[in-house]
Formats: structure tokens, sequence, C-alpha cells
């Protein structure tokens, strides 16, 4: 991905700084994934503290790669709206059905 929209020459440091962040984030939304299937944790607070995670995240990169390589990287600007899971196609996706 970084080489597609930031070129292959694009500073390493950063490259690692912004995998290290993701890896991060999977290994958190894994864990809560395991809560979640285990009843620790509700579907409510799963979404809600997956937002923040993903926003956290976003944060980070946009930290470290700025907010035009963070445009250029992912697609948009970041924001601190915390929505990124769609609430309504998570639960649909569990079984959950809308009436």
């Amino acid at each position: 991905m970084f080489d597609l929209f930031l070129g292959k020459t694009y500073d390493k440091r950063k490259k690692l700084e912004i995998a290290r962040v993701q890896e991060n984030l999977h290994n958190k939304q894994e864990r809560l994934s395991n809560e979640l299937q285990a009843g620790g944790v509700s579907t409510e607070d799963y979404i809600n503290t997956l937002n923040l995670l993903i926003g956290e995240a976003f944060a980070e990169c946009r930290r470290i790669l700025g907010p035009k390589d963070f445009k250029r990287l992912f697609g948009a600007a970041h924001t601190k709206r915390g929505n990124f899971v769609d609430r309504s196609a998570f639960l649909e996706g569990l079984g959950f059905k809308r009436f």
C-alpha cells in the first residue's frame, strides 16, 4: 500500500512505525474479539471500544505521516469522529436483523 500511494522511496522509518501501529491495532482488536466471543464484553461495548481503538490508531498514523501523506495513504483526512464501525452491518453480521 505504501509503495502504491506514497512511492517506493518513502521514508522507511515511517513505514515501520505505521506497520507497528497497524499490528498493535490488530492485536488489540483480536483480544477484544475474543472477549466478545467469550461473553466478557457486550456488542455495544465491543463496537464502542473498537471505534476508539481505530480512532487512536488513525491519530497516531496522522501524527507519524502528517496530514498530507495520511490522506494520500488512507484516502481521507483524519477525523476525530468515532463511527468507523458500521453498527448495523456489524450486528447484522452477527445475526441481528433490524425490523
